[in-house]
């Protein structure tokens, strides 16, 4: 399906990607050593954290999902972007728009043909996809079971989030023949709130490394200021973006 998969949860807790999948035998260090090195570095690396029945669980439904999805049901694709066009593209994007509370289908630039908005011929959907989003915490079993799980709760416990909203959801792709780059970005940017308080957890449903799409990060993001932000009206007519990322 993709070379590299993850969930990606917000509000939740901060994890980074490792060379092995995060589904391996079990947390390998403490809730309270996870405490201490998320308030010291800004996140927590915790391998072993889903069990390999809950991420094959979750690959096998996202399978189920894209199997059931028809591209041509919508008068047009939307492509997700993070680049230059990345406010015509979301911001005034209504489907993206109004995907917080519904499962949507968000294509990878180039996979879809920008007369048309339809596939391009010979680009199979399941490789054509960026992500899917943004409420499968909540409208998927598989996904709202690992989301809603003791242990997800312990964790959000012991790194000092107290009555947390669990907001977003996406489930993310890393195609190995399409696709662009995610430019560096803090997700509080799309999630604003006073004080910061976005937090979130990327869970490896594969094996990831620097070959097939892990993802980096700035130690202590969580302490900076809004360093880019969107915002868009109640009636997505206005957008725009302000400042700009000091991070390339």
């Amino acid at each position: 399906m993709a070379v590299g998969a993850g969930l990606a949860t917000t509000a939740v807790a901060t994890c980074s990607p490792t060379d092995k999948p995060a589904c391996a035998a079990g947390p390998t260090i403490a809730l309270e050593q996870a405490a201490e090195s998320f308030r010291r570095d800004g996140y927590v690396v915790l391998r072993g954290f889903a069990s390999p029945e809950e991420c094959q669980g979750m690959l096998s439904c996202m399978a189920r999902l894209i199997d059931k999805w028809e591209p041509g049901a919508e008068k047009k694709m939307s492509v997700f972007r993070t680049d230059s066009a990345q406010e015509s593209a979301q911001g005034s994007d209504d489907y993206f728009l109004s995907s917080a509370d519904k499962v949507r289908f968000f294509l990878e630039p180039g996979a879809a043909d920008d007369a048309t908005g339809a596939l391009r011929p010979g680009v199979a959907k399941a490789t054509a996809l960026n992500k899917v989003g943004h409420a499968l915490h909540e409208l998927v079993p598989a996904f709202r079971d690992y989301a809603h799980s003791a242990k997800v709760q312990r964790l959000v416990g012991a790194l000092g989030l107290r009555a947390p909203d669990l907001v977003q959801s996406m489930y993310i792709f890393k195609q190995p023949r399409i696709g662009a780059p995610v430019t560096p970005h803090q997700d509080s940017c799309f999630l604003k709130t006073e004080p910061l308080s976005c937090v979130g957890l990327w869970l490896a449903l594969e094996p990831a490394n620097e070959s097939n799409g892990t993802s980096t990060l700035a130690p202590l993001m969580l302490t900076i200021p809004y360093v880019q932000l969107l915002f868009t009206t109640v009636n997505c007519v206005d957008s725009a973006f302000r400042a700009q990322s000091p991070l390339g």
